[in-house]
C-alpha cells in the first residue's frame, strides 16, 4: 500500500489547550513520518482524541517488543495456538493505531497459524518481525528524542 499525502489528512482532534502549540506540531510531524502509520485511521479509531492516540502509541512500543519475542518463541516451540493468539492480539493493537499494512500481515499469520501452517509462518515471520521492529524503533525515536512533553 503506497502512502500519499491524502492518507493522513487533517483530522479534527481534541488537543489539550495546555500543550504548547509548537511542541504539538513537532510531535505530530514526527509521528506523520513513521512509515507504517496512517494517522487518520488511528485517530478515527480513538474518536479523534489526540492525547489518547499518543498514549496508545507509547504503550505500543512495549507491546511490540513483547510480541516479537513471543511470536519467535511460540514458532520455535511449534505452539501454534499461542502463536495464533499472539498474532490476533498484535493485529488488534496495530488496527487501533492505524498500522494497516502490519495489521493485515498479522491477520495472515493468525490465519496460517490457525491452520497449523508452521512452514508458512516460518517463511513469513522473519520479515514481519523486522517490520514490527522498524515500527517499534520509529516510535521510540519519536517519543524518546523529542523536546516536547509527551507524559
Amino acid at each position: 500500500m503506497e502512502r500519499s499525502i491524502n492518507q493522513n489528512p487533517q483530522t479534527k482532534t481534541n488537543v489539550p489547550s495546555e500543550a504548547p502549540h509548537y511542541d504539538r506540531i513537532e510531535l505530530t510531524n514526527k509521528i506523520e513520518q513513521i512509515e507504517w502509520l496512517f494517522i487518520s485511521v488511528g485517530l478515527e479509531r480513538v474518536g479523534g482524541h489526540w492525547d489518547m492516540y499518543e498514549d496508545i502509541l507509547k504503550l505500543t512500543i512495549n507491546e511490540i517488543a513483547k510480541t516479537r519475542k513471543k511470536l519467535s518463541d511460540f514458532l520455535t516451540k511449534g505452539d501454534m495456538r499461542s502463536f495464533s493468539i499472539t498474532a490476533h492480539g498484535v493485529k488488534n493493537t496495530l488496527a487501533v493505531i492505524g498500522a494497516v499494512e502490519l495489521e493485515e500481515e498479522a491477520l495472515a499469520l493468525e490465519k496460517a497459524s490457525g491452520r497449523n501452517d508452521i512452514k508458512n509462518c516460518a517463511l513469513v515471520l522473519p520479515q514481519y518481525l523486522e517490520n514490527l521492529e522498524d515500527l517499534q524503533y520509529s516510535l521510540e525515536e519519536v517519543f524518546n528524542n523529542t523536546s516536547c512533553s509527551v507524559a
